[in-house]
């Protein structure tokens, strides 16, 4: 895998994989940036959430389940000293489906954070995970959750 990472100019720059499609990631105006671009920092968590979005998707198809909905929301707390990495991430997951149940969704998910996805295994940070299987709300262990 290769990345190519061209400056566009003061805290822009065009990164383009190894696929062909890129990315413009530039910094907010108050450190030099024209805030053009997604940070750097933002395309982690999307980097974590597309991993995991794969994985439990693919899992998900494997056990023959529908998904009529399927979304994440994540939030990550970075360290306050430099380099100021994640320290704690939240992702929620949502989904939606016929056939889905608590049991099978929370196993997709398992095997995605623990097993599949190199994006959370890169990351030194604790990834805590909720979940909402057609409505309802869990953590992950299989916990309910208000």
């Amino acid at each position: 895998m290769n990345v190519q990472i061209d400056w566009q100019g003061k805290r822009k720059f065009q990164a383009v994989g190894g696929s062909g499609h890129g990315v413009t990631m530039d910094a907010k105006a108050d450190i030099g940036g024209e805030d053009s671009g997604v940070r750097p920092m933002e395309l982690v968590l999307m980097g974590l959430g597309g991993c995991m979005g794969v994985d439990i998707s693919m899992i998900l198809e494997k056990m023959r389940l529908t998904l009529d909905e399927f979304r994440m929301e994540i939030n990550g707390d970075r360290a306050e000293q430099h380099p100021q990495r994640f320290t704690d991430i939240t992702l929620h997951v949502v989904v939606k489906g016929p056939d889905l149940t608590q049991e099978k969704v929370q196993r997709a998910i398992v095997l995605s954070k623990d097993t599949y996805c190199s994006a959370s295994a890169s990351l030194n940070a604790n990834i805590r995970v909720t979940y909402e299987v057609n409505g309802e709300f869990f953590e992950l262990g299989g916990k309910e959750i208000e």
